[in-house]
């Protein structure tokens, strides 16, 4: 009887130190994850930030770009609102 005793102890010992490796191993686990799902969100913010600016910069160059237009003699871009190229002198009509 002492034998059945001790073996059951034994057992309900180690299950309390599987159970409790159990839950310490999930607790790290989880700040692994969490770490890595904070990383996660920081580079999508990064992502998005810089896709944002890049999106502005190309708006930026899609105004400058219709501000002027190439001279037909020399190729030079000139005002849109200007008559003759500084380049080459050519005189410009408004089209």
């Amino acid at each position: 009887m002492l034998l059945g005793e001790i073996f059951v102890w034994l057992i309900g010992v180690f299950g309390f130190f599987a159970i409790l490796y159990q839950v310490i191993q999930s607790a790290i686990d989880q700040s692994k994850m969490a770490r890595n799902i904070q990383d996660i969100r920081d580079m999508l913010h990064q992502m998005k930030n810089e896709r944002a600016e890049a999106v502005k910069q190309a708006s930026a160059l899609a105004n400058e770009s219709e501000k002027f237009e190439e001279c037909p003699g020399c190729g030079r871009k000139v005002k849109r609102d200007e008559r003759i190229c500084p380049e080459c002198g050519l005189t410009l009509i408004d089209s």
